[in-house]
């Protein structure tokens, strides 16, 4: 591509798209959740299904749930063998939440955080109704499932194609290829890699990658 770069961000070229913030009574509901609130509070075809309308509910709720469908695969659990090394440190886990949420624009009327719980929601689905444990060990479930809710983190709104044509610096930086994927999966690298954000900071090479 011409190496005339634009002066634009993908936070300016987003119009009236904003960033959401947790408000502090769901920061401090992230800081007191636990399992037993979990069970009582939010139910199975609340988390996994495909009746589940996510418009209905609000970001900030999504945002906790998010958090319950992790722990329904018990990765907050380090006691559990089956689940090995893909055990994570919850209060890590809810940073990077935190982070991820406040990196998806609300005002975006697609690519936003309630497109990303439902991904999660389908894909968790799935893994659950085909018995993926057979396949799939923790860590490859783990890794979908944040996946799925992080793969469009960041996203303005806009096309590849729009980025590409107006010779914007992602699409310098990734030479035209893949643009939104590479920002949405390097993105979502630099907000796991974070010391507060870290699940990951416990694993070994092997797992890691």
């Amino acid at each position: 591509p011409s190496q005339t770069r634009s002066e634009g961000t993908p936070h300016k070229d987003r119009h009236s798209v904003t960033t959401p913030t947790l408000k502090a009574e769901t920061i401090e509901l992230f800081r007191d959740w636990h399992r037993g609130e979990r069970e009582s509070r939010v139910s199975l075809e609340h988390l996994l299904s495909w009746e589940l309308d996510v418009l209905a509910v609000d970001e900030e709720t999504l945002a906790l749930r998010a958090l319950s469908i992790l722990d329904l695969w018990g990765f907050f659990n380090r006691d559990d063998p089956s689940v090995g090394v893909a055990a994570v440190d919850i209060s890590r886990m809810q940073g990077f939440l935190s982070d991820l949420y406040h990196h998806y624009h609300s005002g975006n009327p697609y690519h936003n955080f309630k497109h990303a719980f439902s991904v999660m929601s389908a894909v968790g689905n799935l893994l659950r109704l085909c018995g993926a444990d057979e396949f799939c060990s923790a860590v490859e479930q783990l890794a979908l499932l944040v996946a799925s809710l992080a793969h469009d983190v960041g996203h303005s709104g806009l096309n590849n194609d729009y980025y590409v044509k107006k010779k914007h610096a992602l699409a310098i930086r990734y030479n035209d290829q893949a643009v939104l994927e590479s920002m949405h999966s390097s993105l979502a690298f630099e907000l796991i890699l974070k010391e507060k954000n870290n699940f990951l900071v416990d694993w070994d090479e092997e797992a890691f990658a």
